[in-house]
């Protein structure tokens, strides 16, 4: 019978149950008194005295030379010895807890075996030996023993409840704590009767009265694309100025024993074959090794994933987190679900094909430095490596030019609502758990994140460092990848119109009309688009184009409708074009020409989101990544 198992988490850790140690939550590191003296001090004296702790380990899983250097090495970067050990891959954890447990001689479990019948269960990597010796008497003194096991496991120990605990709040947690924000519940009432009425009066005032309807249609479309229009001008003088980061923050200003502990999460599903691309990618990451606590996400239902994982000889700083199979199967559950297990006090988040900027971490930590406790966001700059694959990755490579090179550096430099990229954003974690973390049923939870961030007043900077990821090659996957991007748009836009008068007073007049005019004037133009040749192409064939029959409301919108054509593909263009030469991609800039052409895919793409949100609102259309033949440097 297991009586406790005593890990460094919240849901484990308590004082009550550990009066030896002193409480420390899940993102601190619970040191030796000594060693903590000797990081403010410096004392040879102290750093003796560590040496002595774990002088137990020389000669039997690794030399006196490997402790020294592990402990100066921690006292330079403010963790502990074995955590340098382990993460620096000198000694394993399971030798190291088996070889901890002789010393105090006190039993180990080893993997796969069934736990004495009354003892208390102890993570051994998550305390100093000095801590755990004094446990063990204090333990002993109360007639109970102690067993040493590592982290890997407790996990396999772990009672399917706790686990089914952590899995509702990852799937509920959003709709417990404010159900209006969660895409989980029905479009409101209010909504469709609005859209019910919109269809009918469309329909019934074509035959009833055809140019009335023209030209209400006509404002429909025209006035929130001369919006996304202006977006777009202001972000071309944004990119033009070069202000690409949201303010100035020294690049790398905290010492390594300064930087707080960081975990990375990475979501993947069906991703064996770029696995072993992601651990080459992630290792490159420059950061202290003990300090770092990356999890490759992995879901249950996924067993291919999960074999090749378990087979791979991964980084100390590596673990592996299964989801159990639950609906809804989407990557923001399994960020939900992860976030709960994670050791940092900021989280990072990657997709399976990235390639980060090895510093990344390291100016991310700058820029909440910089920024103070109101930024609670950072995001990185995403660009395509694989631009030459096809004309769709060109068009894919200059479309996320002009969004991370211009329209985001815009809005965070105004402070305006800014939808995330779905992969290097940055969080302190405590704000991120305040709000809710992800929604599970958003199948493009980092737009949906980004404004309920700007509706509890966080605020989002722009960091100068770039990640590196794969486009679909292919027209179908590029379809369903911008599908499911496009009801995720839809999605949060109705979740964040349910109450508009709320809205309102959560984002303030000016960030609620900036709502509107980028997330709605993006969707009216991405569906209504192609219906400007339509009408345009229709005046020209009956000859009416800006004809004295026509009404002057008329022959004004069709003005302004011919503006926004004509400054939307310029605009557009220039944007895409400049940050191509702003990002040392030249080469690309002849490809904005067909720019329209891609336009018309994103329209289709956009009624097919239509369709499947009426049907599949959940459905998560997963985009498939195939290993990379040569490194990311020889394709850009």
């Amino acid at each position: 019978m297991i009586l406790r198992a005593l890990r460094l988490s919240r849901e484990h850790h308590s004082s009550k149950v550990c009066p030896f140690v002193r409480q420390t939550s899940s993102i601190e590191y619970a040191f030796p008194t000594a060693l903590r003296r000797t990081f403010a001090h410096d004392d040879t004296g102290e750093v003796r005295n560590a040496l002595r702790e774990y002088g137990f380990l020389a000669g039997r899983i690794c030399n006196e030379g490997d402790i020294w250097d592990a402990v100066h090495q921690a006292f330079e970067q403010n963790v502990r010895p074995h955590d340098t050990l382990l993460s620096e891959g000198i000694i394993s954890r399971e030798a190291y807890v088996e070889c901890l447990a002789r010393h105090l001689g006190v039993p180990f479990l080893t993997p796969g075996s069934v736990p004495p019948g009354s003892t208390v269960l102890v993570d051994g990597t998550n305390f100093g030996p000095g801590e755990l010796a004094a446990l063990a008497i204090g333990h002993q003194a109360g007639g109970q023993s102690v067993t040493l096991a590592t982290p890997d496991t407790l996990d396999s120990l772990e009672p399917s409840q706790a686990q089914q605990r952590r899995l509702n709040r990852a799937v509920r947690g959003l709709r417990h704590l404010d159900p209006q924000l969660s895409a989980a519940g029905p479009i409101a009432l209010w909504q469709l009767v609005a859209l019910l009425a919109g269809i009918g009066l469309l329909i019934g005032g074509s035959f009833v009265a055809p140019a009335a309807t023209r030209t209400a249609l006509m404002i429909c479309i025209t006035v929130p694309f001369f919006f996304v229009v202006l977006f777009r001008v202001i972000a071309l003088g944004v990119a033009m100025n070069g202000n690409r980061a949201a303010g100035p923050c020294a690049p790398l200003p905290r010492t390594d024993s300064e930087l707080p502990v960081y975990s990375v999460m990475v979501p993947l599903f069906r991703e064996f074959e770029i696995l072993p691309d992601l651990i080459e990618a992630l290792s490159r990451i420059d950061y202290p090794a003990a300090k770092l606590d990356c999890m490759l996400v992995l879901e249950a239902a996924d067993r291919d994933t999960i074999t090749l994982a378990r087979t791979l000889v991964l980084p100390a700083f590596m673990r592996i987190v299964v989801v159990p199979d639950r609906a809804p199967r989407t990557k923001p559950k399994a960020l939900n679900y992860a976030m709960q297990l994670a050791r940092g006090e900021y989280i990072a988040v990657y997709d399976a094909e990235d390639v980060p900027d090895p510093l990344q971490l390291r100016k991310a930590v700058a820029a909440f430095d910089a920024g103070g406790e109101n930024v609670v966001c950072v995001q990185a700059s995403l660009a395509i490596h694989n631009a030459r694959a096809s004309w769709i990755t060109r068009q894919f490579a200059l479309e996320y030019a002009a969004l991370f090179e211009g329209l985001l550096p815009a809005l965070t430099r105004y402070r305006l609502p800014v939808p995330l990229g779905g992969t290097s954003n940055h969080f302190r974690r405590g704000f991120l758990e305040m709000i809710g973390g992800w929604d599970p049923y958003n199948v493009t939870e980092d737009a949906d994140l980004g404004m309920r961030i700007a509706r509890a007043k966080g605020q989002i900077v722009m960091i100068q460092s770039t990640t590196w990821e794969e486009a679909p090659a292919r027209l179908r996957p590029w379809i369903g990848q911008r599908t499911r991007w496009l009801k995720g748009w839809m999605q949060t836009y109705l979740v964040h119109m349910r109450n508009p008068r709320r809205s309102l007073r959560d984002l303030g007049f000016v960030d609620f009309l900036a709502f509107q005019a980028l997330m709605g004037g993006v969707l009216l133009s991405s569906l209504f688009h192609p219906l400007f040749y339509v009408l345009i192409a229709w005046e020209l064939w009956t000859g009416e184009f800006l004809s004295s029959s026509s009404g002057i409301l008329d022959q004004g919108f069709l003005l302004l409708a011919g503006f926004n054509m004509i400054a939307g593909y310029v605009s557009a263009m220039a944007l895409a074009a400049v940050a191509t030469m702003r990002n040392g991609r030249r080469a690309l800039s002849p490809y904005v020409l067909l720019m329209p052409f891609y336009w018309l895919l994103i329209s289709y793409a956009a009624w097919r989101a239509l369709a499947q949100l009426a049907v599949a609102p959940h459905f998560w259309e997963k985009t498939e990544h195939a290993a990379r033949r040569k490194p990311v440097a020889a394709e850009v």
